[in-house]
């Protein structure tokens, strides 16, 4: 079979992957029989789920736009996740133990500003605009008041970072302007 052809052989294969489930582990060698025949039906269900239901729901994403609060918060997350990855990325540029100091004050900082954006739960446009507020200024007390030497390779890396958080905080904030 190198196709599955109608729903009934879907869901047998279905029955039957679940059946290979209890019986393949995680110390079940790849050679095995079932493991074989566990990888072939989960393909062979991968290309029907492709040709029969993605058409469906891509054809439902392209029409659905995201309502201003989705886009909002989905923009708002997205700046969560770019402050932890800066985050991370502060603690691991700085080379000297001078600098460790400084890195680990920023890096708390950013991630402590991930945190508040992670427990949102409702939409509150002041909250937000002041979370806007405090990156912009630890932006500007992190470049102009200290001077963090670290590899040429980092500093690119985070000043990537600090651009793309500026591109995202520059979204949020017209969305907001205009929610």
């Amino acid at each position: 079979m190198t196709k599955i052809k109608t729903e009934t052989a879907y869901n047998a294969i279905i029955e039957r992957i679940k059946e290979l489930n209890s019986l393949v582990n995680d110390d079940t060698p790849i050679t095995h029989k079932n493991a074989i025949e566990l990888d072939l039906l989960i393909s062979l269900v991968i290309e029907y789920e492709k040709d029969h239901f993605s058409t469906k729901h891509q054809h439902e994403k392209k029409t659905k736009q995201p309502t201003k609060k989705e886009e909002i918060i989905h923009t708002y997350m997205q700046l969560g996740e770019l402050c932890h990855l800066f985050s991370v990325e502060l603690d691991n540029v700085i080379s000297t133990p001078d600098e460790i100091e400084v890195a680990q004050m920023f890096s708390s900082r950013f991630e402590s500003f991930s945190d508040q954006i992670k427990k949102t739960q409702e939409i509150d446009t002041d909250n937000i605009k002041y979370i806007l507020d405090r990156i912009s200024y630890t932006y500007v007390e992190m470049w102009k008041g200290y001077d963090v030497p670290c590899h040429p390779f980092y500093c690119g890396f985070l000043e990537m970072c600090c651009d793309e958080i500026s591109k995202v905080s520059s979204k949020l904030r017209k969305l907001l302007e205009t929610a």
